[in-house]
């Protein structure tokens, strides 16, 4: 029987046409935002979602040209946690420690209280607050993004592009990635 994966579940959230002040707890409204919020009006989920796609099916092309290398660096770029202390939840364990870096496998090498480094695949990864507080988006090259927008002519409008790039820098922009073996499928 053959032993590869045949296919993957992706799961992306975006907060789009919701007023956060409505929908959300108060104690998630200082987090939590939408494109609407941000841009001001509702958007084309059509667009967006096409937009999206498209973008995933470049990045995956990449990756079958360039192999996951070029994809792990530009994740690092914008991996604001690295260096900062952070708290991952999963179904079975909360990590408290230092994200020390992101490895060649996509893992968190998490440093732990006790001073041992941990490599974290799965979990929910937040910050843990200080005064300074750090924004960060995961795997979005904005200024890529930017450009594939302009060819799809949408977020037009003065000072739209800006709104849009506070959205994504305040780390409201996810993309999970499933893995078997080690290796992105």
């Amino acid at each position: 029987m053959d032993e590869r994966l045949k296919f993957a579940v992706l799961g992306i959230g975006v907060n789009a046409n919701l007023n956060v002040k409505e929908a959300f707890p108060e104690e998630l409204q200082k987090s939590a935002t939408s494109l609407q919020d941000v841009l001001g009006r509702k958007v084309g989920l059509e667009e967006l979602f096409r937009a999206l796609l498209e973008k995933l099916d470049n990045t995956y092309e990449q990756f079958l040209k360039e192999g996951f290398n070029p994809i792990l660096e530009r994740w690092k770029r914008y991996a604001g946690f690295l260096g900062h202390q952070v708290e991952v939840t999963s179904e079975t364990e909360k990590l408290c420690g230092l994200a020390l870096d992101i490895d060649s496998e996509g893992a968190l090498l998490l440093r732990l209280e006790d001073g041992k480094v941990r490599r974290v695949f799965v979990g929910d990864l937040s910050l843990k607050r200080t005064r300074k507080s750090i924004q960060f988006v995961e795997g979005c090259d904005f200024d890529e993004l930017k450009r594939h927008l302009d060819r799809l002519g949408v977020y037009k409008e003065e000072g739209e592009h800006k709104k849009l790039e506070v959205f994504l820098r305040n780390g409201l922009f996810n993309l999970i990635v499933w893995r078997k073996d080690g290796e992105i499928v």
